[in-house]
């Protein structure tokens, strides 16, 4: 390298030392919407579009070597939806190269709206930084899924308590009505007893017998 530090009798050194991150978000459109854990071909692939694309706006020096660490979580935005933020190093052998290649990636993404990975596709967003959301949203559907799930056995376990109760109620006025109708026929039978002493008691005269 011309720009390459005097190595006067040694080995040529190129050190990749200075670094940033950058990341990017790519877009799929599919119908059940589930995503996959990328493949090596697939990071494959995305570095040599990324390094093409980033080369064909300006002669930078730019080769797969320099992006390193790549992360890739795919995630459904919506129903139809597969949104992919990426995340890679991007190391350099100078901070003028770094900053150069690094500009040069911000002019590729916003200008290239799509990105063919795999013969596939892609959706490219206008995003370089900040592609990460701090939380990634939950499905919608599992979301309503979940909501579904909980107001059914809410529903189950309300009817079930009013069932419940309504037979504990139940319960109680039969056995009230148990005890007063035993009541009753105990009030009656003391009645008839009471009655029927009376006409044995008021049946028996006093009888005077004569003995010779």
């Amino acid at each position: 390298m011309v720009l390459a530090p005097v190595s006067k009798r040694g080995k040529n050194a190129c050190n990749l030392q200075f670094s940033t991150d950058l990341e990017m978000k790519l877009q799929l459109h599919d119908e059940h919407c589930k995503p996959q854990l990328p493949t090596l071909s697939f990071n494959d692939s995305l570095a040599a579009e990324i390094v093409q694309g980033v080369n064909k706006i300006r002669q930078c020096g730019f080769t797969w070597l320099m992006l390193q660490n790549m992360y890739v979580k795919p995630r459904c935005l919506n129903k139809n939806t597969i949104e992919i933020p990426i995340k890679f190093s991007l190391k350099a052998a100078f901070e003028t190269q770094r900053d150069l290649i690094k500009d040069t990636y911000v002019s590729f993404v916003r200008e290239d709206s799509v990105l063919s990975i795999n013969n596939v596709d892609y959706a490219v967003s206008n995003c370089t930084e900040m592609c990460f959301p701090h939380k990634l949203p939950e499905n919608r559907d599992d979301d309503d899924k979940i909501r579904l799930t909980v107001a059914v056995v809410l529903s189950c376990i309300s009817v079930f308590m009013v069932v419940l109760l309504l037979v504990i109620i139940y319960m109680r006025r039969k056995r009230r009505g148990i005890l007063h109708f035993r009541m009753t026929r105990l009030d009656e039978d003391d009645d008839e007893l009471i009655g029927d002493m009376d006409d044995f008691v008021g049946s028996q005269g006093p009888t005077f017998r004569t003995y010779r």
